[in-house]
C-alpha cells in the first residue's frame, strides 16, 4: 500500500471549532459529548486528519498536542471548567488534570449531493490533510490588555511544534512540501517547527519551499466562534495582522534560539505565497475589519478558501500551489534571443 500524503494546515483553535464543530455534532456518539460540554477545545499542536475520498470525509484526531497548556479550572474546588478533546490512549494518561478530557472518536460524514454540509469541495476530493492549532503563543500565558500585535510563539511553542512532527515522523506521516497557514505569525512558526523533522538536508532553513497564506483563516476573536460584524466588533490585538499590500510584501521572520542557546535569525519572507489572499482582502484584511464593513469571512470559511486555491492550482505551471500563467510575451523574446545568438556564431 502506498504511503498517503497530507497537506499541513495550521490553524486557530476558535476557527477550526466554528467549522468542525457542526460536523462533530451531526454524529450521535459525539453529540453526546457536547451535551455534557458547552465547548470542547483543542490543545496546542493538536493535529486532526481530513480525508476525502470521492463520497464521504473521514476525521480523525492523530495526536492531542500538549496539554500542559491548557486552560484549567479551580484546583482548589476541583472544577473542571473546561473541556479538551484527547486520543483514547492519552486520555489515561491525564486522569488527575483539572480539565477535562474528552476522547476524540472518528466521524465519517457522507457528501450530500457532492457537497460538505453546502460546501464545494471538488477540488480537494481524493486529498488529504492534517489540521494543526498553532503551538503555545506569548497571548496565550501573558493576560494583558495591551498585548502587541500578532503575537509570536513563546520558545515553548516552538517546542510543541517541533515535538509534533517528530511524533507525526515516527508514525511515517508523509507531509507535501506545500503548506497553508493563516495571516498571522504563530502559525508560520508552528509550520516551519513540524517541517524541522522532515529536512532532509539540515543545513536547509525549512523544509516546506512554500507558504501558502488562506484567507478566512486566521482566528476569531469571539469566543463563540462567529465571524461578527458590525460596530461592536472587537478585535484582539493578538488576531490583529500587521500585512498590508500597500508597500513590500509582509515579513515572515523571527528569532529562534537553538539548543546552545545560539540566537538565529529565520527568515521565511521570500517562501510565502500572498498571491490569491491579496485579491481576496485587496490591501488587508484589517482595512475590512477595522472599518466594520462587510465580512467576507462571514460568508465563507477556510475550507471553501483551500477549495479555491486548489481549484486554481490545476495547471502544469504551478508556484507555491498557485495558478501561474505562462507568459506567451517572454517565450516568444528568449526564442528570438536563441535564434540571433545562432545567427551571429554562423557570421563569425
Amino acid at each position: 500500500m502506498s504511503q498517503l500524503q497530507y497537506h499541513l494546515i495550521v490553524s486557530h483553535n476558535n476557527r477550526i471549532q466554528s467549522w468542525l464543530d457542526p460536523l462533530l455534532k451531526s454524529d450521535t456518539n459525539m453529540f453526546s459529548k457536547y451535551q455534557e460540554n458547552k465547548k470542547i477545545r483543542f490543545s496546542n499542536c493538536a493535529a486532526i486528519s481530513l480525508q476525502f475520498s470521492d463520497d464521504r470525509l473521514t476525521i480523525h484526531l492523530v495526536d492531542s498536542g500538549d496539554s500542559s497548556s491548557n486552560k484549567k479550572g479551580d484546583l482548589k474546588s476541583g472544577y473542571k471548567k473546561y473541556a479538551y478533546w484527547l486520543t483514547e490512549s492519552a486520555e489515561s494518561t491525564y486522569p488527575a488534570l483539572s480539565f477535562t478530557p474528552i476522547v476524540f472518536e472518528d466521524v465519517i460524514i457522507p457528501y450530500v449531493g457532492g457537497r460538505l454540509a453546502s460546501t464545494n469541495i471538488d477540488n480537494l476530493k481524493g486529498k488529504n490533510f492534517l489540521l494543526v492549532r498553532h503551538g503555545e503563543a506569548l497571548h496565550n500565558v501573558v493576560k494583558i490588555a495591551n498585548i502587541r500585535t500578532d503575537t509570536e510563539l513563546t520558545p515553548k511553542g516552538i517546542l510543541q511544534g517541533w515535538n509534533l512532527g517528530t511524533r507525526l515522523h515516527q508514525k511515517n506521516i508523509l507531509l507535501s512540501n506545500i503548506c497553508y497557514v493563516s495571516d498571522l505569525l504563530r502559525t508560520s512558526m508552528t509550520a516551519w517547527a513540524i517541517g524541522n523533522s522532515y529536512k532532509i538536508n539540515p543545513m536547509d532553513i525549512s523544509y516546506f519551499t512554500s507558504y501558502i497564506v488562506v484567507p478566512c483563516n486566521h482566528e476569531i476573536s469571539d469566543e463563540s466562534g462567529t465571524e461578527v460584524v458590525g460596530s461592536n466588533y472587537l478585535i484582539q490585538n493578538e488576531n490583529k495582522s500587521l500585512c498590508t499590500f500597500t508597500s513590500n510584501l509582509c515579513e515572515r521572520k523571527f528569532v529562534y534560539t537553538d539548543s546552545s542557546g545560539n540566537p538565529l535569525t529565520i527568515d521565511l519572507t521570500s517562501m510565502f505565497e500572498w498571491g490569491y489572499y491579496k485579491t481576496f482582502y485587496g490591501v488587508s484584511r484589517m482595512l475590512i475589519e477595522n472599518n466594520k464593513v462587510d465580512n467576507p469571512c462571514a460568508r465563507s470559511s477556510f475550507l471553501t478558501q483551500l477549495d479555491i486555491i486548489f481549484g486554481k492550482s490545476s495547471n502544469t505551471a504551478v508556484i507555491g500551489g498557485l495558478k501561474k500563467k505562462k507568459n506567451k510575451k517572454h517565450k516568444t523574446q528568449k526564442k528570438h534571443r536563441k535564434q540571433t545568438k545562432k545567427y551571429r556564431k554562423t557570421r563569425k
